[in-house]
């Protein structure tokens, strides 16, 4: 496919966890996973088409900024 004509799919999703007690919030991983899922559905895809994306954007989270963070 030329990459004039490449498809660019948007979506997009917030999660929020004020107050969230660290004991049983969820692990930064899995709420990227979900949003994720989230965000797919925004753009009018199944959560199956995340396997073929290929680039992710995510702003910075406060308090937690591992290297790399779209490759996990």
């Amino acid at each position: 496919m030329k990459e004039e004509k490449t498809p660019v799919l948007v979506g997009v999703a917030q999660l929020t966890l004020r107050d969230a007690d660290p004991r049983t919030a969820p692990e930064p991983l899995a709420m990227l996973s979900g949003l994720a899922g989230e965000c797919a559905a925004d753009a009018g895809l199944r959560s199956r088409a995340l396997e073929q994306i290929d680039t992710i954007g995510i702003v910075d989270v406060i308090g937690w900024r591992p290297q790399k963070a779209p490759l996990l």
